[in-house]
């Protein structure tokens, strides 16, 4: 699922994060800032930054690698405000 679509990607990512959220935190506010922060820089950012967020999360080292890959070939990118 990782490769075939960018947005496909975020959506997952974010529903995930979303997910993860919820089994640690039981104030509702503290899930939506946290869930909002995260979100926005996996929409506004790359691929690096999804690579990043689901090699954190699983122990596959081929998803480091890309990772790796991903930094070589694209520079961080954060939204100015």
């Amino acid at each position: 699922w990782f490769r075939q679509r960018f947005r496909n990607e975020v959506v997952i990512c974010c529903l995930i994060n979303i997910l993860e959220l919820i089994g640690v935190y039981s104030d509702h506010s503290v899930v939506v800032g946290r869930a909002t922060k995260t979100g926005n820089r996996l929409v506004h950012g790359n691929r690096r930054d999804l690579v990043k967020f689901v090699a954190k999360r699983l122990p596959c080292t081929c998803l480091r690698e890309l990772h790796r890959a991903a930094r070589k070939k694209v520079g961080k990118v954060g939204r100015c405000h």
